[in-house]
């Protein structure tokens, strides 16, 4: 009794702008609009969480994959995707990935045998790739068999994935190329030199490719590249100062604009031959980590010290913000909720 006392008065003192968070027992409908949350939680610490934002209503869904299966999530969140009715919950330590209705978010399946999965990409239901940390490998899924059917060779830590045609592209975390694999054969066939540490790639709206490069803090500057997928040549390059590098990118159509993380948020235009010198976000004394465009709309989360909740803001393309919610521990993915 006490500690129903205790929620009540904590949400008694929420803000009147602030979301209306549910009961855990309480779970979202088919009418809710908004956004999927990711949060990866700590590492070997279990307490990766699934949470979503319903925008239309301003209710705030904690942990809704636990509320619903009565289980916990696993150990690192990595990545969120949907595809054909699931969503597909790429959980990094736990070496699993666990497939649950896009609907009423009830567990329908999990995929096992990975070693550290990262991201996924789905060409169709027999087959979909899904990248690793640590398996030298990019891994071949049969989606309706439920099962890792190969593993193609790919030494290194791989990262974010596009699918163009029949040809996928892959960024390489420990090496300097994108590297090419062709669906039909499952081949690696050809790679494109790009710089130390790819790890985020997105199409804009003339279908060329951009590929955000990490770098080190030490060694190697960071850069951003556009690429011509037809021909696979770099069309654009922007190099970054020793120390700094893009960590997260996004593209926006209705402004031609590329976004991305390097402490502060950036917009850079398609156009733009030089990067902005001042960002649309300052960073100031947050923690920026993940960070989406959905429906025209900047979500960015501040992971503050890795440990405590994170907060999670939307601002409207120009970086005014219009609201922000108290969402899980490192808070890092975002997804655009699909019916």
């Amino acid at each position: 009794m006490r500690s129903f006392l205790l929620v009540l008065l904590g949400i008694f003192l929420l803000n009147a702008c602030d979301p209306k968070i549910e009961n855990p027992i309480q779970t979202p409908t088919h009418t809710s609009k908004g956004f999927l949350i990711g949060n990866e939680g700590n590492f070997q610490w279990g307490n990766a969480s699934l949470s979503l934002y319903d925008n239309t209503q301003n209710i705030f869904y904690k942990d809704i994959y636990s509320s619903v299966n009565k289980q916990a999530l696993g150990d690192v969140l990595q990545s969120v995707y949907y595809y054909q009715n699931l969503y597909y919950l790429v959980v990094n330590h736990s070496s699993k990935i666990e497939a649950i209705d896009a609907i009423d978010f009830k567990k329908s399946f999990t995929l096992n045998g990975f070693v550290s999965p990262r991201y996924m990409l789905a060409k169709n239901k027999q087959k979909a790739y899904v990248s690793d940390m640590q398996a030298n490998g990019v891994y071949v899924v049969n989606l309706e068999a439920k099962k890792i059917e190969k593993t193609i060779p790919l030494a290194g830590w791989n990262e974010q994935m596009i699918l163009i045609e029949n040809m996928l592209f892959v960024c390489s975390k420990n090496s300097n190329y994108l590297y090419l694999i062709n669906t039909e054969t499952d081949v690696v066939c050809d790679s494109i030199l790009v710089a130390k540490g790819a790890n985020s790639i997105c199409l804009d709206a003339s279908n060329k490719i951009w590929v955000a490069c990490g770098g080190s803090l030490t060694n190697y500057p960071g850069y951003l590249f556009q690429i011509d997928p037809s021909n696979k040549k770099i069309t654009k390059q922007f190099n970054f100062k020793t120390g700094e590098a893009p960590t997260a990118i996004a593209f926006e159509n209705s402004n031609h604009s590329l976004y991305y993380l390097n402490g502060s948020l950036y917009q850079l235009n398609a156009q733009d031959s030089i990067l902005p010198s001042k960002a649309i976000i300052e960073r100031a004394n947050s923690n920026f980590y993940g960070f989406n465009i959905i429906d025209q709309q900047l979500i960015l989360s501040d992971v503050k010290d890795f440990v405590q909740s994170s907060e999670i803001s939307i601002y409207e393309l120009t970086g005014k913000k219009l609201t922000a919610i108290t969402g899980g521990i490192n808070a890092s993915t975002f997804v655009k909720l699909q019916h």
